[in-house]
C-alpha cells in the first residue's frame, strides 16, 4: 500500500468485514464519553454512512448538547447544533443541521470521527473529500480533542500517507477502547473530580505532549493476583519489559502522593495498599518522559477488583482544555 487509493480500497474492505463489532464499539465510546472530563460544550458527533459506527443514541444520554458536522461539497466544514429542526441534506447529501448557527471551536467539547484507517501517530485516512483535513488546520480546532472511531483492524501498522498540513488525532475508539499515539502521555482526570486545578497540574507536572519524543514507545500496565500478592507487569509497546519505571499513587489533583517501588528487569512489582483506604485510586507507572501509564484501581479493604482496573491514556483532550483556558483569559 503504496498511495492514499490503495490504502482505501484495502481499509474500506477490512472495515466491512469488521461490520459486527459496531456494537461493542459504540459501548466503547459511550464509556469513554461517560468517564471523560468534558468541559460545557457541544459534543460532536456523525450521521453514520455504509459500515461506520452509529453514534447517534449517545444523544439521549449525555448531558452535552450534541453537533453534527455539515459540509459544503467543495471542502469547507462546519459543526452545528443538532436540535429539533429536520436535518436536510448538505453538500455531500448527508442529513445534518444544514440551517443551525455555525458553532466556533471553544463550543465542542469534544469531536468523535468516522475513518477508514488511522495509524500509531495519529494520522487518519479518510474518504479523500479533506473535509477534516481542512478544519483541523485551523489550530483553534486543532486543539478541540478529536477521536477516530473505527474497529481495531482498521489501524494501521505501517505509516500512512499524510500530508504536510496533515493534524495528528488524539487518538482511536475501537471495540477494545481508547487508544493514542505513543507519543501522547498525559493522564486523564478522574470525572469526579470537577476542579481545572487538576487539569492544570497534571500537565504542568509531567509536561505537554508537544515535548514527548515522536518515536517514543508507550507503555502499557497490568495487574493480577499472584497466590494473594498484588502484582503489576509494565511493558513497552514493542514487547520489551519496562525495567526501573517508578509505580506512585497520585493525589487527587494529580501531584505524586507517595512511591510503592520500582519495577524489576522483568518489568514487575509487587505492590502492598493493604494500609490504603478504600475507593478508586489512581496509579502513576512512570518510565520517564513520554513513557508513562495510569491505571484507575478501585479499592476495598486493600483488595483490587481487577474487573474494574481502568487504564487512562486519554490526554490530548487536557491540551484542549488548556488551549480554551488560555483563549478566555487573553
Amino acid at each position: 500500500m503504496t498511495t492514499k487509493q490503495e490504502c482505501r480500497r484495502h481499509f474500506r474492505q477490512r472495515r466491512q468485514q469488521q461490520i459486527s463489532l459496531g456494537s461493542a464499539i459504540y459501548r466503547q465510546v459511550l464509556t469513554m464519553v461517560q468517564r471523560s472530563p468534558l468541559r460545557p460544550g457541544y459534543l460532536g458527533l456523525y450521521w453514520p454512512l455504509s459500515s461506520e459506527v452509529d453514534l447517534r443514541p449517545i444523544r439521549a444520554i449525555t448531558p452535552n448538547a450534541v453537533a453534527l458536522p455539515v459540509a459544503d461539497g467543495s471542502g469547507g466544514l462546519q459543526y452545528r447544533r443538532w436540535g429539533d429542526t429536520p436535518l436536510q441534506a448538505d453538500g455531500c447529501g448527508i442529513p445534518a443541521p444544514t440551517d443551525a448557527p455555525a458553532l466556533r471551536a471553544d463550543q465542542l467539547s469534544l469531536l468523535l470521527v468516522p475513518a477508514l484507517a488511522i495509524d500509531h501517530s495519529g494520522i487518519r485516512l479518510g474518504y479523500g473529500g479533506g473535509y477534516y483535513d481542512r478544519l483541523r488546520a485551523d489550530p483553534f480546532w486543532a486543539a478541540v480533542p478529536a477521536w477516530v472511531v473505527l474497529p481495531s483492524a482498521c489501524i494501521s501498522s505501517e505509516p500512512l500517507p499524510r500530508n504536510a498540513w496533515d493534524v495528528p488525532f488524539t487518538g482511536w475508539i475501537t471495540e477494545h477502547g481508547p487508544g493514542q499515539p505513543s507519543w501522547c502521555s498525559v493522564p486523564w482526570a478522574h470525572p469526579s473530580t470537577p476542579s481545572m486545578l487538576r487539569l492544570l497540574a497534571s500537565v504542568l507536572l509531567l509536561g505537554t505532549t508537544s515535548a514527548l519524543p515522536a518515536g517514543a514507545h508507550q507503555i502499557e500496565s497490568a495487574l493480577t493476583y499472584l497466590e494473594g500478592n498484588l502484582e503489576l507487569s509494565s511493558s513497552f509497546s514493542n514487547g520489551e519489559p519496562t525495567q526501573g519505571a517508578v509505580v506512585r499513587l497520585l493525589n487527587p489533583d494529580g501531584t505524586p502522593q507517595r512511591e510503592l517501588g520500582s519495577t524489576d528487569a522483568s518489568g514487575r512489582l509487587l505492590i502492598d495498599l493493604s494500609d490504603v483506604a478504600d475507593g478508586v485510586l489512581d496509579l502513576q507507572v512512570d518510565g520517564g518522559p513520554g513513557h508513562r501509564d495510569y491505571l484507575e484501581l478501585p479499592v476495598n479493604s486493600g483488595q483490587v477488583d481487577l474487573d474494574q482496573v481502568v487504564s487512562l491514556p486519554l490526554s490530548l483532550m487536557l491540551v484542549g482544555l488548556l488551549v480554551n483556558v488560555r483563549r478566555r483569559s487573553d
